[in-house]
């Protein structure tokens, strides 16, 4: 992702949900954020297509709590925030986000860009050496 020239919505903590990331984008931003998620609470989620939203939503297991929403209209704007401590849990947060399983094997469409970079994504968490 490019930043040279942008205008970016900074992250806000409960503001960077997708309705208010659309928002800014419609005023003019090129790159929004969402919220920061602690990986500890991504892992406990569901990886949900909502056909009925056209959306794509992560959901606390157990309960209707979306965690993290997005859509194919910020799919090269936004920037997901990964709190953690352990290189192997940001992994395992990253490949539910990405949309892909260790083994390659499967990919999901709408995943996020990130997929197509998991040799970098992994040495970031490598280079983290938690």
């Amino acid at each position: 992702m490019d930043y040279k020239n942008k205008l970016v919505l900074a992250p806000m903590v409960r503001v960077g949900t997708l309705p208010m990331r659309l928002l800014a984008a419609e005023y003019g931003a090129d790159i929004t954020y969402g919220e920061e998620i602690i990986d500890h609470k991504l892992i406990k989620c569901e990886r949900i297509v909502n056909d009925y939203l056209g959306t794509t939503d992560f959901i606390e297991k157990g309960t209707e709590n979306v965690v993290f929403r997005t859509c194919p209209e910020e799919k090269s704007r936004v920037v997901l925030q990964l709190g953690t401590s352990g290189a192997t849990r940001a992994l395992s947060a990253a490949q539910l986000v990405c949309g892909f399983n260790m083994d390659m094997d499967t990919y999901a469409d709408d995943g996020a860009d990130l997929r197509s970079k998991l040799r970098l994504l992994l040495g970031w968490l490598l280079r983290l050496n938690l």
